[in-house]
């Protein structure tokens, strides 16, 4: 097992792109969730201007952009984690 996670691929081992993949699919499965409760804390400092409680309509207003920044940031850092191939000849200050 330990010898099929430093397989290299692309200039990374597969544990690297078993880290990449996971970060990914996690982003992408609890992206609601998160968006819902960053909603929600962001309410918090409004909540006092309404006269009546809409943090669910606020929440549902957040939560497309929130879902894009959070898929979006996880996408960013987890392929700052990798390392470019060779190949390329690329750096990371590159992208």
């Amino acid at each position: 097992m330990k010898a099929l996670l430093e397989y290299t691929f692309f200039d990374n081992t597969t544990e690297q792109w078993l880290k990449f993949s996971v970060l990914v699919l996690l982003a992408i499965l609890l992206k609601k969730y998160i968006s819902t409760i960053l909603g929600k804390i962001t309410y918090r400092p409004f909540r006092k201007f309404s006269s009546e409680n809409e943090t669910q309509k606020f929440t549902t207003l957040l939560s497309q952009p929130f879902q894009f920044i959070i898929v979006f940031s996880t996408i960013y850092f987890a392929f700052k984690s990798l390392h470019y191939p060779s190949v390329l000849e690329l750096q990371n200050e590159d992208f």
